[in-house]
């Protein structure tokens, strides 16, 4: 499957949304760098990474590939953490004092690294064995197919539907990722109650969200919950008290959630 054009997601406290400048505003850049001062350092090493593999093309004498696969990994983990601390609030560093920070520039870098390794010439080890039919397999293929975190599709399944794959709202929002029936119709979705394809159109759609609002979270997860028209008609300002338990619930799950 193709992926979506893919929009680095700005990750702001979804339940304060005056708790933070925007991304972009006077001074945003500088307040960034003097609380995270390894921004620089992994900018460095991502770029490093990038040009040697540029300038090892067709040579015999070019990095080790399985050094730029590890350098390649090293920086995804890292920075997608350092995206969810800031975000959640879930370190001690200082990170969790910033509630939005612009790792944007960054995590580009790391993802054109990431498709640099994928490049390296004599790569000829057999892909790990997908999980199908399970729940974190179809987690694990919508985060690669749509470049989201897993934790953040886990957040959004188990605060829509509680992780039953059969869940029906009062309003006859369907399965894991509780799709309105003309949303999964428009998404491709034929069969809602079943998680792969409820999990791709749901992903798909988070992804949708965040690429209509330039990365928005708090904005994403709104029109998620609450829908795009209500969200734009009536203003973020004027969220029911549903989607603001809704964005809570998410925040506080991706806080307890460890994982990478």
């Amino acid at each position: 499957m193709k992926s979506a054009p893919f929009i680095p997601i700005k990750w702001e406290a979804i339940t304060d949304p005056n708790s933070s400048a925007s991304l972009g505003s006077p001074g945003s850049a500088e307040r960034s760098a003097a609380r995270f001062p390894e921004e620089t350092a992994f900018k460095s090493l991502i770029q490093q990474a990038i040009t040697e593999r540029a300038n090892a093309a067709g040579k015999q004498d070019g990095p080790d590939p399985e050094l730029l696969k590890h350098w390649s990994n090293q920086v995804m983990t890292t920075v997608n953490r350092h995206l969810m601390e800031s975000f959640s609030g879930s370190s001690d560093t200082p990170s969790a004092s910033s509630p939005l920070v612009d790792w944007s520039s960054t995590l580009s870098l790391a993802l054109r690294l990431r498709e640099y390794t994928q490049g390296i010439q004599g790569e000829a080890k057999a892909a790990a064995p997908e999980k199908t039919g399970t729940l974190e397999g179809a987690v694990d293929r919508a985060s690669k197919a749509f470049q989201l975190p897993a934790k953040l599709i886990r957040a959004v399944i188990k605060a829509e539907s509680n992780n039953n794959p059969k869940a029906v709202s009062p309003v006859g929002a369907k399965g894991l990722m509780q799709l309105m029936p003309g949303t999964a119709k428009e998404l491709g979705v034929t069969d809602p109650f079943d998680a792969d394809q409820n999990v791709m159109g749901g992903s798909k759609y988070l992804r949708q969200m965040l690429n209509r609002y330039n990365g928005n979270l708090r904005m994403a997860l709104s029109a998620y919950n609450w829908g795009p028209g209500n969200l734009e008609r009536k203003g973020v300002e004027n969220l029911p008290s549903e989607t603001r338990s809704y964005l809570a619930r998410i925040a506080g799950l991706l806080k307890n959630d460890q994982s990478d």
